[in-house]
């Protein structure tokens, strides 16, 4: 796959995918170019009982 941008700078990257991600992103880009970027980091799950299988359910399973 080839970036849509040959160089970038990668915002953010999460240590625990399967239990914290980034959401709602927002980008703005100023009268002087530069860009300004915005996102919400947390988890989806921490209120969700554990499976009964002990396999962690991925961030993106069950959303509405």
């Amino acid at each position: 796959m080839t970036p849509l941008a040959q160089n970038h700078v990668e915002l953010y990257l999460s240590k625990d995918p399967q239990n914290v991600c980034a959401y709602s992103p927002g980008i703005w880009r100023c009268v002087d170019g530069r860009l300004l970027a915005t996102m919400d980091i947390g988890s989806l799950r921490q209120n969700e009982a554990h499976p009964a299988d002990g396999k962690p359910k991925p961030a993106y399973k069950g959303l509405h």
